[in-house]
């Protein structure tokens, strides 16, 4: 027994447990019954097509439960395919969570390896990085109100996010898969109703990174800038951009892979979540249309820090200031301290000596100008006394 179709018979009852042992069989469709039950499936002996009544929503008040099915249908006669998911959603989380701690750590390995590669952060504005109207720029200053702000926001971010996530998920009781197969009784498989062709999605990929791309920069960054300057309210506003970002296109594309059905519709799904991206402008908004003055307060503060760390990382990656580092340590070898002292009391037994010169050649100028003095008066005597002779 190879094949074994018993589809759109309305057949009641548990589904056998020996029906999945036989060992030549490749396929088995049981869909479109009244089945009930649990069917398990044995590892050496995958069936390459096993359709059963285990969509949802279902007629039967006990359904059946299968995990080894390759499609599930449901009451409408419409099926999905078990094996189209992505990743499970314990999957994406570990993924999301290494994808995100491998940046923090790649940028601050990077920190320290600088021959790898430099980074062009000394011009960086943190402000503009986080975004002007964005209230995770509010993590650069010391309002503690304001970094609940910030905090609020990436939270409420990830909530959108994750439960999108979730349902993308076939083991979420509330998943929004949708059953676009059709599986009739007259044929061995089944048709597909999606099309989504590949240039959909390739302009989904472009609309993904032409929106993502700038922040992720950004944040790499700014957790680079944090290492240089040792600021942590600089690092976690570039790790919200890393993590938001990361989370947005791990969201968007196993959501939009469990529901969109056309080219269209792939690209609207993803502009719709991406909506989630600016909850952090829609806050500072609202913070600033109730409390103006405190949020023009806040603003202000956070550029002055800004300011302040793009300065001094400039002045310290500057060729000026790394001469000047290396000139210091030089003068402050103990051998060059001694040259400095010798050359220093040379100097002042040379002044010594130039101001008793000058003082010996001022007495003798004078001397010479009272010899002078006295011929001109000699002179002029003998001058008058032959007038007078």
């Amino acid at each position: 027994l190879v094949n074994l179709s018993r589809s759109y018979n309305r057949l009641k009852g548990p589904v056998p447990a020996e029906i999945t042992t036989v060992k030549s069989m490749e396929l088995l469709h049981v869909h479109k019954n009244m089945l009930t039950g649990s069917v398990t499936c044995d590892s050496s002996n995958a069936l390459e097509s096993f359709i059963s009544d285990c969509g949802d929503p279902s007629d039967s008040p006990n359904p059946v439960k299968c995990e080894c099915c390759t499609e599930c249908c449901n009451v409408f006669g419409l099926c999905q395919s078990n094996n189209a998911e992505l990743m499970s959603t314990e999957e994406a989380s570990l993924s999301l969570v290494g994808t995100i701690l491998g940046f923090v750590i790649v940028v601050w390995v990077l920190r320290f390896k600088e021959t790898w590669l430099k980074l062009n952060v000394i011009d960086i504005d943190v402000v503009e990085s986080c975004g002007i109207d964005s209230v995770y720029a509010f993590f650069i200053t010391k309002s503690s109100l304001a970094w609940s702000f910030g905090i609020l926001s990436y939270f409420i971010q990830l909530a959108m996010f994750v439960l999108p996530l979730l349902s993308s998920s076939f083991s979420y009781a509330e998943n929004d898969w949708i059953y676009s197969l059709r599986c009739p009784s007259s044929a061995l498989s089944c048709e597909d109703d999606r099309n989504i062709s590949p240039f959909g999605w390739s302009m989904f990929s472009i609309l993904l990174a032409l929106s993502l791309a700038p922040d992720l920069i950004k944040g790499v960054k700014l957790i680079y800038l944090s290492a240089l300057r040792k600021s942590f309210g600089c690092f976690l506003a570039g790790f919200v951009l890393v993590s938001i970002t990361a989370i947005a296109v791990f969201t968007s594309v196993l959501y939009n892979n469990s529901i969109a059905t056309s080219s269209t519709g792939l690209i609207i799904n993803a502009v719709v979540l991406l909506i989630v991206n600016i909850i952090d402008e829609m806050m500072f908004n609202l913070l600033a249309t109730a409390a103006p003055d405190w949020t023009g307060k806040v603003v202000k503060e956070a550029k002055e820090k800004s300011k302040t760390l793009s300065r001094r990382t400039r002045e310290e990656d500057s060729p000026s200031s790394n001469n000047s580092e290396i000139v210091q340590e030089i003068l402050d070898h103990p051998v060059v301290r001694r040259m400095q002292e010798q050359i220093d009391a040379l100097e002042q037994a040379v002044s010594a000596l130039n101001n008793r010169n000058s003082r010996q050649l001022d007495r003798d100028s004078a001397q010479i100008g009272q010899n002078v003095d006295i011929h001109d008066s000699a002179y002029h005597l003998d001058i008058l006394f032959g007038e007078a002779v």
